[in-house]
C-alpha cells in the first residue's frame, strides 16, 4: 500500500470521505479508502495498491474480470444492450461534432469494444487509431476492422515518443484509471498537434445516480468535480474551452492546450471541499432510505429528494 499527496497541490492534508465500493460488478463491496483534499476537494484513493499487486488482475483481463464480459457472447449481449439503450446513436458524437472533420487524425485512449471509434470513421470518415490493453481490444480489431494498439498508453509511448501527431485525442471513462493524472496529460501533449482538441469524460462527483457505495469503484483513482478536472487539466497543461452539461452525471469536456488563443471555460469554484463533502453526507442519509421496507419507500424516497434539493 502506497500512501500519496494530492495530484492538484501536493498536499496531504486530507480526510475520509468513504471506505468501501465496488471492486468487480455484481460481488460484495470491498474496503477501501476515498479521501478528500481539505486544501483544493480532490478526491482520491488514498493509501491505494498498485494494480499488479491485485491478486488475479492484469489488464488484459480488466474488462473480463471486472464486468463479466468473458465469453464473446456475453460480449455480444453487451453490446446490444449499448446500442438499444443509445437507440442505435453514440449520444457523445452530439457534443464531440462540432470539433470533427472529415481530415482529421483521432486517437482513443481506452478504446474498449471499439464502438467510439467506428462510429467516428464512419460517420466523419476520420482516419482513427485506438490504444486498448483490454483483450477487447482483439474483439474491435475483428468485428470493426480498426487500428488498435494492443497495450498500454504508457507502452505506446514508450514505443512512440510523440512520433504521429493527432487533431482529437479521446478518454472516455479512461481518465479516472490513471495513478498519474497530471505525468499522462504531459505524454498526452506529445501526440496533440498545436492546436488539438482533448475529449475527456469522468463520473461527476457532484451528480451521480448509483447509491454512494456503487458509486466509489477500486479502479477509479481519483473521482473528479468540474472544478478539479479543470485543476488537475491545468497542472497538465490544458484548459477546458466546452462543457456538455445535458450530461450532468458525467463531466464531457472538451480542452485545448493552455496557450491556446480559445477561450477558456471557467468551471473552477474555490469551495470545492465544502460542497463535495456536503453533497456526498447528504447521499449518505438519502441512500440509507433504500434499506426501509417496501411498503414505506415511496414516502421515504419524497423525502430522500427532498434532502437532496435543500440548499
Amino acid at each position: 500500500m502506497k500512501k500519496i499527496t494530492c495530484a492538484i497541490c501536493n498536499d496531504s492534508s486530507s480526510e475520509l470521505i468513504y471506505n468501501k465500493g465496488i471492486f468487480k460488478r455484481g460481488e460484495k463491496l470491498v474496503k477501501f479508502n476515498n479521501v478528500i483534499c481539505k486544501e483544493c476537494g480532490l478526491v482520491y484513493i488514498n493509501p491505494r495498491k498498485a494494480p499488479n499487486d491485485v491478486m488475479g488482475f492484469s489488464k488484459e483481463n480488466y474488462v473480463a474480470s471486472c464486468f463479466a464480459l468473458d465469453t464473446e457472447e456475453k460480449i455480444e449481449e453487451y453490446m446490444q444492450h449499448v446500442l438499444e439503450k443509445n437507440k442505435g446513436e453514440n449520444i457523445n458524437l452530439t457534443f464531440l461534432s462540432k470539433f470533427l472533420k472529415p481530415e482529421y487524425n483521432v486517437l482513443e485512449i481506452g478504446s474498449g469494444f471499439g464502438l467510439f471509434l467506428k462510429d467516428i470513421k464512419n460517420s466523419y470518415g476520420c482516419k482513427t487509431k485506438g490504444i486498448e490493453p483490454a483483450t477487447s481490444a482483439c474483439y474491435a480489431i475483428a468485428k470493426y476492422g480498426l487500428d488498435i494498439y494492443h497495450g498500454t498508453f504508457e507502452e505506446f509511448y514508450d514505443k512512440e515518443r510523440g512520433a504521429e501527431k493527432f487533431d482529437i485525442i479521446l478518454m472516455h471513462h479512461v481518465f479516472e484509471h490513471f495513478s498519474e493524472p497530471v505525468q499522462i496529460l504531459k505524454k498526452i501533449s506529445t501526440f496533440l498537434n498545436l492546436n488539438g482538441f482533448l475529449y475527456i469524460e469522468v463520473p461527476n462527483i457532484l451528480n451521480f445516480e448509483r447509491r454512494v457505495r456503487h458509486f466509489f469503484d477500486f479502479w477509479h483513482y481519483y473521482n473528479y468535480s468540474p472544478a478539479t478536472l479543470s485543476r488537475v487539466l491545468k497542472n497538465g497543461g490544458f484548459k477546458i474551452i466546452s462543457r456538455n452539461v445535458k450530461k450532468p452525471s458525467r463531466i464531457q469536456v472538451i480542452a485545448t492546450r493552455i496557450e491556446s488563443n480559445i477561450l477558456e471555460l471557467n468551471l473552477e469554484n474555490e469551495n470545492s471541499y465544502k460542497e463535495i463533502k456536503k453533497y456526498i453526507r447528504k447521499r449518505i442519509i438519502s441512500d440509507s432510505f433504500y434499506v426501509i421496507p417496501a411498503y414505506t419507500k415511496k414516502i421515504l424516497k419524497f423525502i430522500s429528494q427532498r434532502i437532496l434539493q435543500k440548499k
